[in-house]
């Protein structure tokens, strides 16, 4: 999809971290989560699409990382889009365009756009068909990947840590309750291979953040980094690295909100 190169506006631009590192553009006059999206799903969304997904997250701090979220969150809605530029010194800026759509066929929709090419793995300048677009659904209080909706997921043959990331973050509320006794079928499971445990344990620390119980949340994701230096060029490759981080990244934000 060839997108138009975002720019950052110069309506109410907020710099808000050392060196002018990040400028967010928001014109809302309000600050309030417009759509009650629950912060988990609004921070496990933002964190993989928007920072792992880019390679950001090895630029920005969580400091960084919380200024984007809270912006986004408590100042987007169908009338207000928002803007982030984050600087990049030597390299090409990183833009996001952060935008509702009330009135779709699957209801509010949130979509983020980037100027990051998927072929180039890298931020660009030069218009490009592959810019990362990433669609959701609000649905309740969840915010749902396109690909998760009920309607659009086959389960068959799918491995039993893939049905619990669906049954985390798809749109339907039953689904959640199937969340616990599968990581523990797994983790319980002495023939689950080191992979496996891996994954369990990485849902395990966000059931817990999709509770909001950040205390739990955060003695499973020390337990996690722990297994994963255990076991990391034994069973497990160093490059699986990126699953604690992830968790421990959605954990650091979490209680920088719950501070607030």
């Amino acid at each position: 999809m060839k997108l138009f190169f975002i720019s950052i506006l110069s309506s109410i631009c907020f710099t808000l971290s050392g060196q002018n590192k990040v400028l967010i553009s928001a014109e809302n006059p309000e600050i309030a989560n417009y759509y009650n999206i629950d912060e988990f799903y609004f921070t496990h969304h933002l964190v993989t699409s928007a920072f792992y997904m880019t390679s950001l997250h090895k630029e920005l701090n969580v400091n960084d990382m919380q200024i984007i979220l809270t912006n986004v969150l408590y100042r987007i809605n169908n009338q207000y889009p928002v803007l982030v530029k984050i600087k990049r010194e030597g390299d090409t800026d990183a833009n996001f365009k952060f935008q509702i759509e009330e009135e779709t066929k699957d209801g509010i929709m949130l979509i983020i756009s980037t100027n990051y090419s998927t072929s180039l793995n890298a931020f660009t300048e030069e218009d490009q068909e592959d810019f990362l677009v990433r669609w959701f659904f609000v649905k309740g209080n969840k915010l749902v990947y396109r690909k998760d909706l009920v309607s659009e997921y086959k389960n068959e043959n799918n491995s039993k840590t893939s049905l619990i990331n669906y049954y985390m973050f798809d749109d339907s509320i039953e689904n959640d309750t199937k969340v616990k006794p599968m990581i523990d079928e797994i983790i319980n499971d002495k023939n689950a291979t080191k992979r496996d445990l891996l994954y369990a344990k990485f849902y395990l620390g966000e059931y817990y953040l999709m509770l909001g119980d950040i205390d739990a949340a955060e003695k499973e994701v020390n337990k996690l980094k722990a297994f994963f230096e255990e076991n990391k060029n034994k069973e497990i490759s160093e490059d699986y690295i990126i699953i604690p981080n992830i968790v421990d990244t959605e954990l650091q934000l979490m209680k920088e909100l719950n501070s607030k």
